[in-house]
């Protein structure tokens, strides 16, 4: 949600309820608060309500529900092509990381999870993020993101979801969203995923079967869409648990591909999908090792 301006001095009850809910009656938290006059707040609701059901956090810290807030938020970075960032650490199952710029600086150094940093600036550009161990030798998933039109402005970049979703019942892959003042989520592509235009000229949906297949470790997926569609394509293993999350964004129509590297998955079998507004399909690989 965008930033919105409410009374200070007094005890504000915050709610958190479904995306569904209809009323208060429908809360499932609520945390009082009080603000002080003059400051800007950058809150998130994070952590999971029963955490005897999820794994549990490396570093040992609780996983339960909480309001993580940043009380030193800002709109803008105050410079014309410079973006201010804040990384919040909301991950529950993963451990202490850094974040790296690639080929130019280590952003985010030894964030364990619930950590907010303070805001840094760096130039309005695209980046590809890798969020590592905190040796900084382990890369644990990386990130495309294109900051070139966002010079002058600021954003919070959350890392959530679940490092082993399999771990924490089927529950969403990790992943990195940007979130800029006026509450636009901007998701950011794995790299491995991002999806690469190819020439021709389309008229329905498609999925195409994977090549090749079998495979070890790395495989092609070619898709279609005939007209601007979001488009999410999933993984699964054999159990129908999601094991990566290769696209989640809005795209313009035309044929694209994706490299899928399964390097961090066993041999077996596995199902990808496509989800594009009302279409819908599913094919089978194989990965040997």
């Amino acid at each position: 949600t965008p930033f919105i301006d409410v009374a200070a001095g007094v005890t504000l009850n915050i709610g958190i309820a479904p995306g569904s809910s209809g009323s208060a009656a429908d809360t499932l938290v609520n945390i009082p608060v009080v603000l002080t006059a003059g400051e800007t707040y950058v809150a998130i609701a994070n952590g999971v309500l029963d955490p005897t059901g999820f794994a549990a956090n490396p570093d040992g810290r609780s996983t339960a529900f909480q309001l993580l807030v940043n009380p030193a938020g800002q709109e803008a970075s105050g410079v014309s092509n410079e973006v201010a960032l804040s990384v919040v650490h909301g991950a529950t199952d993963a451990p202490t990381v850094d974040v790296q710029a690639r080929g130019v600086a280590t952003l985010v150094d030894d964030a364990a999870y619930t950590d907010i940093t303070p805001y840094f600036s760096v130039p309005a550009s695209s980046y590809i993020l890798d969020i590592t161990d905190a040796t900084g030798n382990t890369v644990v998933a990386s990130f495309g993101v294109d900051l070139s039109g966002l010079g002058g402005g600021a954003a919070t970049v959350l890392a959530s979801g679940f490092l082993t979703p399999g771990n924490n019942q089927n529950g969403e892959a990790f992943g990195l969203i940007a979130v800029l003042p006026d509450g636009t989520v901007l998701p950011l592509d794995p790299v491995l995923s991002i999806a690469t235009p190819l020439p021709g000229v389309v008229s329905d949906f498609a999925l195409e079967q994977n090549y090749p297949n079998p495979f070890n470790p790395s495989t092609t997926i070619e898709y279609a869409i005939p007209r601007n569609e979001r488009v999410t394509v999933t993984i699964y293993n054999i159990a129908g648990q999601v094991v990566a999350r290769l696209l989640d964004r809005q795209q313009n129509a035309g044929r694209y591909q994706l490299t899928f590297d399964a390097s961090n998955l066993s041999s077996g079998l596995y199902f990808y999908q496509i989800r594009a507004g009302q279409y819908q399909a599913t094919k089978r690989m194989t990965l040997l090792k």
